[in-house]
């Protein structure tokens, strides 16, 4: 009987430190403040398109900031959550630029990239109890140049959610218990849905995906490592389990403080570490962007005069339509110099120098002088004319008179080359193409976004043919418009 009193006392004292060590650690949390923080937590979708067809989907999380009680006008996120050159797209887009990659010839890097920005479009899309925001890809998101940080910005407001309390690493120790909060993959049951159609995708979106908080997922863990610098970047170390889906979402301390953007994991089969990016990071590329985040027990922190340059926002890829107004005069910019890569030889008095396109005289074009085929002139194809600006100049819209003008007649007008398709490069690196109609007066195109530049080449990339047997392609008239 003593023996069984004896074990029955110890499981008792066995059974009462385990209850203590339960209720020292449900004490470490302040439950109520890290379920608050769902409020400021929100789904992200990053659609990707070439050539108009769905080709990569990914999904991440996001943390509201802003200053207090003024609604959520931004998120932050990781910058792979959004960043449109991921090697999966990359991988769809060399396939469709050469089909069959056996035996076909790779597009160079900068073939690669210029023909991403040509063929790829991203679309961003923030998900909170079932609401969907779009956010503007080229407009509406910025990139840190050395963090793996960005930051959404949404045209309105997220009525359902409201701005994190970022803290601070500098008063915790390893062993310190944190909370990782987010949308991992592993814990979807529901497929992603992929549409060509933006409205169905959208609608998609809020149907099918769960964003409610009541579907975050909430691990717990503590820290392991603090003050890790790479790449002159400081990341944490913890034990929280986190996963896909998982990226871009807050790690907290046990008062439910945002301290750090969880980024990535690592793992060998059996045990995994997990990594996320410092809050003192995030709260610079919020002060570099003259935004507002709320502080513990101090209110809102309003930022200015930022100390480093500001995040670099992606440029939209340049597209040109058709513009259906004549430009005011007042707004034309004037070229100062042509070149070209080749000159048709004189003909008596008639003269076919670049400078006859920048001159108001549709008498003379300029024409090409490609004798690839043997003949006094070739097809055009591949020859450019470069036409100069005295210094930097921003333009809008092109006008062009393609082909050799005869305000009187077509004969001389079909008699030569006319320009189909035309390669626009410009000095600050971007370029765009257009094919043009074949009509013999000016046609003018307008830029979906301002251009500053010093000159404007054009190339030659198609033709439509003579109907005799004259190769020669001609270029009457180019105009650039503020």
């Amino acid at each position: 009987m003593k023996k069984l009193s004896k074990l029955l006392t110890c499981l008792l004292l066995v059974l009462a430190m385990l209850l203590q060590l339960g209720l020292c650690s449900a004490l470490a949390y302040d439950v109520t403040a890290i379920r608050n923080v769902r409020n400021s937590v929100v789904r992200i979708v990053t659609q990707f398109y070439i050539a108009g067809q769905p080709a990569a989907t990914y999904t991440g999380t996001g943390i509201c900031v802003g200053a207090k009680g003024q609604g959520v006008h931004d998120v932050v996120t990781n910058r792979h959550v959004v960043e449109y050159y991921v090697e999966d797209v990359v991988l769809e887009l060399v396939q469709f630029l050469v089909g069959d990659t056996e035996g076909a010839e790779m597009p160079t890097v900068e073939e690669l990239e210029r023909q991403y920005l040509e063929n790829v479009d991203v679309r961003v899309f923030i998900l909170a109890d079932n609401s969907v925001y779009e956010v503007y890809y080229w407009d509406d998101v910025l990139t840190s140049e050395i963090a793996d940080l960005a930051l959404l910005h949404v045209r309105g407001a997220i009525t359902e959610r409201e701005a994190a309390v970022l803290g601070s690493t500098d008063d915790l120790d390893v062993l310190d218990p944190v909370v990782a909060l987010g949308y991992p993959g592993l814990a979807d049951i529901e497929d992603i849905p992929s549409s060509r159609f933006a409205s169905s995708f959208e609608a998609k979106l809020a149907k099918q995906i769960s964003s409610g908080t009541d579907t975050i997922t909430v691990t717990d863990g503590k820290l392991s490592r603090l003050n890790i610098v790479t790449q002159g970047i400081t990341q944490i170390q913890h034990t929280a389990d986190i996963a896909h889906g998982n990226s871009g979402g807050p790690l907290v301390n046990e008062r439910g403080e945002v301290i750090g953007v969880n980024t990535f994991s690592m793992s060998d089969g059996t045990s995994s570490i997990n990594y996320a990016i410092d809050i003192s990071e995030v709260k610079r590329f919020l002060k570099q962007n003259k935004l507002s985040w709320i502080e513990p027990d101090s209110g809102t922190t309003v930022t200015s005069s930022p100390t480093t340059p500001p995040a670099v926002k992606p440029q939209e890829p340049l597209k040109l339509t058709e513009y259906s107004g004549t430009p005011l005069s007042f707004n034309r910019v004037r070229f100062t110099d042509a070149s070209a890569s080749s000159v048709y030889p004189r003909q008596g008095s008639y003269s076919y120098e670049p400078t006859n396109v920048i001159r108001d005289d549709v008498s003379l074009p300029w024409v090409e002088n490609d004798v690839r085929t043997g003949r006094n002139s070739g097809d055009g194809i591949g020859e450019y004319i470069k036409l100069s600006f005295s210094g930097k100049e921003t333009i809008s819209i092109l006008g062009l008179h393609l082909g050799f003008a005869n305000l009187d007649g077509y004969d001389v007008y079909y008699g030569n080359n006319r320009p189909r398709e035309l390669r626009f490069d410009f000095s600050d690196g971007s370029s765009v193409q257009y094919e043009f109609d074949d009509f013999n007066r000016m046609q003018y195109v307008q830029l979906n976004r301002p251009v500053t530049t010093s000159y404007v080449k054009i190339t030659i990339l198609s033709v439509y043919p003579s109907n005799i047997d004259e190769h020669s392609t001609c270029i009457t008239t180019v105009e650039a418009y503020k």
